[in-house]
């Protein structure tokens, strides 16, 4: 029996022991949760505090910054000669134009001027389509932005002209619009016209534009991007070539519209200024 005793003295001390270990163990698992639970939640507290801290920062750079709702889309929704403008499908980040809002009711903006020969047009693709030459000056307003103001809403064209006889004329095209550089930036559309300066821009109509290197003419080459020195919507090769050189010419490389012609000739007829604006179709009538 005292065998038996002492045997289950033993027993029980190492049951006992076992058990104690586990005990312990479990413990300590559970001392560790709470550490990690404290921790967690720390980190969310920290993760909360810094969302807030960017939420402030968000506000305060929107406060600085004007809504892109409030930029026009075009200068006839402003009153002022210079603006910021923001085109729809063109890029949310708004761009600066010139305005002309006296000429023909005004709310016209200005895709390119010439009137002294400051800026060199004779100029390769990238450059026309993305612009080039001063807001203030000579310049022209690219075509990647021509092609999403007219792509935007129906646009008017309306081309200021003035010779070296000091003779002003215009003439006022009612559906103007040009294609995507998918399409080499196509001259769509120019509508019926009006005015006394004669239409020299239908002998272009569905034309892509050309430059000195990306010949989309009819002509052989050298193209006619090459021979009269500027990018355009050559045929073969022009009757109106507002980008020509500068200069009183003889030879069709200047700045030309044809049909300005006082003898009713068919042969190149030299500009000393020229501007093309446009205009949302829908505020002619509001704007005269």
């Amino acid at each position: 029996m005292l065998c038996l005793g002492i045997l289950f003295v033993f027993f029980l001390r190492t049951v006992i022991s076992h058990n104690c270990k586990e005990l312990c163990t479990l413990q300590s698992i559970c001392d560790n949760l709470t550490v990690l639970k404290s921790e967690v939640a720390a980190i969310r507290e920290e993760q909360k505090r810094q969302a807030e801290i960017l939420e402030r920062l968000d506000k305060k750079f929107d406060s600085c910054m004007p809504p892109t709702s409030l930029y026009p889309a075009s200068c006839a929704e402003s009153s002022e000669s210079n603006l910021v403008i923001r085109v729809p499908k063109y890029s949310e980040e708004p761009f600066e134009v010139t305005c002309d809002q006296e000429s023909h009711g005004g709310g016209w903006t200005m895709i390119t001027r010439r009137n002294d020969g400051s800026q060199n047009f004779y100029l390769e693709w990238m450059d026309y389509k993305k612009g080039f030459g001063k807001l203030n000056n000579e310049f022209f307003i690219g075509l990647d932005k021509l092609h999403a103001m007219t792509a935007s809403e129906p646009q008017e064209l309306l081309v200021l002209l003035e010779d070296y006889e000091e003779e002003k004329r215009y003439q006022l095209y009612f559906n103007f619009s040009i294609g995507s550089e998918d399409n080499d930036y196509i001259l769509e559309s120019t509508g019926n016209s009006i005015g006394d300066a004669g239409d020299s821009l239908e002998y272009h109509l569905g034309m892509k534009f050309s430059t000195k290197d990306r010949q989309n003419d009819f002509w052989d080459t050298p193209s006619c991007a090459v021979n009269f020195m500027a990018g355009w919507w050559y045929r073969s090769c022009h009757m109106s070539h507002i980008f020509g050189r500068y200069g009183k010419d003889k030879s069709g490389l200047g700045i030309i519209w044809n049909t300005f012609n006082k003898n009713n000739s068919t042969a190149a007829y030299m500009m000393k200024r020229a501007q093309m604006l446009i205009r949302p179709r829908r505020f002619s009538k509001l704007l005269g």
